[in-house]
């Protein structure tokens, strides 16, 4: 038992030696440098915040596009019905409102190329600006 506690304190000697020559091995040496230019100004971020915006201006077309495409077009008459419908048209039911218009003139017959337009409007703005934040 004597035995190892003395190669112990051998070790943990040995071990503290070596920890104290590596503590004062190197030095460490600092000397000042003069700069011949200054540094240069930081990039400007303005760019981030563009192409954000850019981005949700893009998916927000993209989303007017596919609504656009995906509007039904309202069937306002028998030609219509039997242009869309593979089957025979048997019967009409009138509208409720005479004097209601059922030509082009209704607003929702613009809705689908008003979504088509703004989703293209969109889409192409926001690639306009994703272009020119690169080419900053």
């Amino acid at each position: 038992m004597a035995e190892r506690e003395s190669r112990y304190q051998q070790l943990a000697a040995a071990e503290r030696r070596a920890w104290e020559e590596a503590v004062r091995g190197r030095q460490i040496e600092l000397r000042p440098v003069r700069c011949s230019a200054a540094p240069p100004p930081p990039s400007p971020t303005w760019w981030l915040p563009a192409a954000l915006i850019a981005a949700l201006a893009m998916a927000a077309g993209v989303g007017a596009v596919s609504a656009g495409m995906a509007a039904d077009r309202p069937l306002c008459s028998r030609a219509d019905v039997e242009a869309a419908v593979p089957a025979p048209v048997v019967g009409v039911i009138p509208a409720p409102d005479p004097g209601r218009p059922t030509d082009a003139r209704s607003p929702r017959a613009w809705s689908r190329p008003a979504l088509l337009a703004l989703g293209a409007l969109l889409v192409g703005s926001s690639i306009a600006a994703l272009l020119f934040a690169v080419k900053w």
